[in-house]
């Protein structure tokens, strides 16, 4: 078991994308308020985002994830005969969410789209936007000493430019690796038995 840590950079912008609050209630089968105002929407658009408990701005672990198991697969790496991604989906794990450090994002990107499932009207589609050139902490945990660090490197090096993270990837939320390291991580305290 060991642990990689480094500094990842935006070399695009990052699209958030999560269901606001007001949409998953219409999931959960209560009606909308009606007509909603320019403030009302651009306010709504602006909860499309992922939190701490502190209220900071982050990028969700599986999110992370999910970009690397896809950054191994465009990459083409292997393991042995069969596909790397396969692996690290058992045996990489994200520490922490990985954050943006402020409780805002830096703007709303708006664009012209039709409403899911594709087949309803224009609309004017709002996302909460943070900009290229903002960096993020990650830390993760490979828990098979047998996959070397190079080639989980070489599978988040290869996300960052194929895959990228957030709604409209790979356009937008692409990223570079620029600090990396390896060191070994603290292994779990076994509890005592009575």
């Amino acid at each position: 078991m060991y642990k990689i840590t480094g500094t990842v950079k935006l070399i695009s912008p990052f699209l958030y994308n999560k269901p606001s609050a007001v949409i998953i209630a219409g999931v959960d089968g209560h009606k909308g308020g009606g007509r909603k105002t320019k403030d009302q929407k651009i306010e709504e658009a602006g909860d499309k985002v992922h939190t701490d408990p502190k209220g900071f701005l982050v990028i969700p672990q599986e999110m992370f994830k999910r970009s690397i198991i896809q950054g191994a697969k465009l990459a083409n790496l292997k393991w042995g005969r069969r596909s790397l991604s396969q692996y690290l989906e058992a045996v990489l794990f994200v520490e922490e969410p990985l954050s943006f450090k402020t409780k805002s994002p830096d703007s709303i990107f708006e664009h012209w789209g039709k409403i899911p499932p594709r087949t309803g009207a224009m609309a004017l589609i709002r996302r909460p936007q943070m900009d290229a050139e903002r960096t993020l902490d990650f830390s993760i945990v490979i828990f098979d000493d047998s996959i070397t660090s190079d080639v989980v490197i070489t599978a988040l090096n290869s996300a960052g430019l194929y895959s990228g993270l957030g709604a409209w990837r790979p356009q937008y939320g692409r990223f570079i690796v620029v600090k990396c390291a390896q060191q070994a991580a603290t292994p779990v305290a076994k509890k005592k038995e009575k």
